[in-house]
């Protein structure tokens, strides 16, 4: 029976669209230059399965950066810095459909991560990669969240208090087909289009499952309390994509960040309504919860007009009345001024895409034709790094928790007053980055949209600038010590390394 992509032949058999193809352009250029493209594709195609066929766990090595454990869906990995001490890593595929190759991955995942949280509160890490990637064990990408994910590991058990155990680190990395074809940089480039439409059909699947699996396990956790205690847990939630996974992470959320939003702006007319004696704790009322702690994409191809209506929303708020005090950031966009995929590639395809399209002003057309990170209407951080060029230095810098307390609180001392960030406020990092408010944005306002230059990341797919990593624990780490109000340590600390302060 004939399918819809093919016909028959004189012959009798079924011709391909590329075999049709093919007869038209015989004895043309076009035929050569076709079959060129052809033989391009088909022999750098990467399969459309999975890296991870074992749902079981795997215990990898300290440090292990190796292939160890790259058929096993979990991860389990020791520090080595830190006897006895480990972190997870789970893997999530998924494939050009939105569907997960293997149904099981998700629930054996979960499992596990609920079987940590029996004895400790989690810090739970997810990260969907972009373009040109996979979940291959040899993926830099891999690489570079393992990576992060000890850091992180590392400063949870530096900063813990001695009462209650420190916070075990849990990585969740959503896989899908961001690199289709493996053939070198040009024949790679060819395929932008093609895996950003992939990137929309991942972003309506499965994924969504597993972002409202990790927020449902964090608030029931943080619902119970410690046996015997009235301390209620803590546990915590950051969420990050880069590229087209930021495109997946954006169009997964972007409706919960307006529900939330929106229902603060509800919350406060109706303490209105209420009698002068029950308005108490409007304040409270005001803050903007996002989706768990922290949502981060790099780099993210998303038109500016998607986030039309979040800016819309935050326009009609101002300090002091607006926002909440200690309100935390709850989006953070950050997009490199070298990153010629969403500042060049973006902006030319959309050319195309709207060519029929009507626009009623000059405005919405540069909204729907640039990406969200090469708007300037909606800039409002810039990130600088110590320095010109990027750090080639694969080692991350070492983490001083206890400076970093200091810091921060000095740091609110000077641009936090009664709780509310002064417009123009900078930040200084421990690495030597430096991030400066725009004074003409709300300097209380939790969406944040960063540039950067290319000492912090250098291209589009370079987001393992050590400096540009350490910069997103310690805005991590920020919101933690502004949401705990916990005086900084003057003593050593008992998880400290030998020689350690």
């Amino acid at each position: 029976m004939p399918h819809g992509n093919s016909s028959v032949g004189a012959k009798g058999y079924q011709m391909s669209l590329c075999e049709k193809w093919m007869m038209m352009t015989c004895g043309s250029p076009l035929r050569s230059i076709f079959l060129t493209l052809l033989a391009l594709i088909t022999t750098g195609c990467q399969a459309n399965a999975p890296f991870r066929d074992q749902t079981s766990a795997c215990l990898a090595p300290a440090n292990d950066d190796n292939e160890s454990c790259g058929t096993y869906s979990i991860e389990e990995h020791w520090l080595q810095n830190y006897p006895g001490r480990s972190f997870l890593l789970g893997f999530v595929e998924i494939d050009d459909e939105g569907k997960p190759y293997i149904r099981d991955q998700i629930p054996s995942l979960f499992n596990r991560v609920e079987q940590e949280a029996q004895y400790q509160d989690l810090s739970i890490i997810i990260f969907v990669h972009g373009w040109k990637h996979n979940d291959a064990p040899t993926d830099s990408n891999v690489r570079g969240f393992l990576r992060f994910l000890r850091q992180v590991a590392e400063m949870e058990l530096q900063r813990a208090p001695t009462y209650w155990p420190a916070r075990k680190v849990v990585g969740i990395y959503i896989g899908w087909r961001g690199l289709s074809i493996n053939t070198g940089e040009i024949g790679e480039d060819l395929t932008f289009w093609t895996r950003m439409a992939a990137a929309h059909r991942v972003a309506e699947g499965a994924v969504r499952e597993v972002l409202a699996r990790a927020k449902a396990l964090r608030d029931a956790i943080d619902a119970a309390s410690w046996p015997g205690h009235l301390d209620h847990r803590n546990t915590r939630l950051v969420t990050i994509g880069h590229s087209f996974g930021g495109l997946i992470v954006y169009t997964a959320l972007s409706q919960y960040f307006i529900d939330r939003a929106v229902q603060t702006e509800m919350a406060q007319l109706a303490r209105s309504l209420m009698p002068g004696p029950a308005q108490a704790g409007q304040e409270v009322g005001k803050k903007i919860a996002g989706y768990g702690d922290l949502v981060v994409v790099v780099n993210p191809a998303i038109e500016a007009m998607r986030y039309e209506p979040i800016r819309e929303l935050m326009q009609n708020r101002r300090s002091p009345g607006g926002f909440a005090p200690k309100q935390n950031p709850v989006f953070v966009e950050v997009t490199s001024d070298a990153d010629w995929a969403t500042g060049i590639a973006f902006p030319a395809g959309r050319l195309i895409n709207t060519t029929f399209e009507s626009f009623t002003s000059d405005d919405e057309r540069r909204e729907a034709m640039s990406s969200l990170g090469h708007y300037p209407p909606f800039w409002t951080h810039r990130l600088e790094g110590p320095m010109a060029q990027a750090d080639r230095n694969p080692e991350p810098p070492p983490i001083d928790v206890d400076q970093e307390c200091v810091d921060f609180a000095q740091f609110n001392a000077q641009e936090r007053v009664d709780g509310y960030l002064k417009p123009g406020w900078k930040r200084r990092y421990r690495t030597g980055a430096i991030l400066t408010h725009n004074s003409n944005f709300d300097p209380n306002d939790p969406f944040w949209i960063v540039t950067t230059d290319k000492s912090m990341i250098e291209s589009h797919n370079d987001i393992e600038e050590p400096v540009f990593v350490d910069f997103i624990r310690q805005l991590y780490d920020d919101l933690v010590r502004l949401d705990e109000d916990v005086p900084c340590r003057t003593s050593p600390h008992p998880h400290a390394r030998p020689g350690e302060q």
